[in-house]
């Protein structure tokens, strides 16, 4: 798993007119595999589903300015699907957002990538965690079968960038 956090200030646009004050990144390539039920049509919580990833913690200089929140999973299933990607700020009990798809069967491979912008509200470390759940069956993440595929170059991703 890589952890990542940059410096402040980077005077680069985001592609809207803001500037990039900070961000951080955290990825990993290994294997998860989880039968961990969450019923559908629910999003995983923070107490069911399966931790994918933390994000090191933010702090925005404003609380007006915004947060562009966003990760990608690569999952596979071994019975048709029904598999949900979310994200969660600190210990809120309801994600940010969450994005779903359909696993048709063993030999699926789907890849869930999900995005929010939210104002920062205040100006408080914040943690942002990515958890993935599915209804039925097993999934494994960055593989198939509970196997690394493609050697590792598949990669969960979480990435949180304040925007002024």
């Amino acid at each position: 798993m890589t952890i990542w956090a940059s410096g402040k200030n980077q005077n680069s646009g985001d592609g809207g007119g803001g500037t990039l004050i900070d961000s951080v990144y955290a990825e990993r390539n290994d294997v998860v595999v989880s039968s961990n039920p969450v019923p559908y049509p629910a999003q995983p919580t923070q107490s069911g589903g399966v931790l994918v990833l933390t994000a090191p913690p933010i702090t925005p200089i404003s609380a007006s300015s915004k947060l562009h929140v966003s990760g990608n999973v690569y999952v596979t299933g071994t019975v048709a699907a029904a598999v949900v990607a979310s994200i969660f700020r600190d210990a809120e009990g309801a994600p940010i957002v969450s994005m779903g798809s359909v696993i048709f069967g063993s030999t699926t491979r789907v890849t869930i990538p999900i995005f929010r912008e939210i104002l920062a509200g205040g100006t408080s470390a914040m943690v942002f965690k990515l958890y993935i759940g599915v209804n039925l069956g097993t999934i494994t993440l960055n593989g198939i079968g509970g196997v690394l595929e493609w050697g590792g170059a598949l990669k969960a991703v979480l990435s949180v960038k304040e925007i002024k």
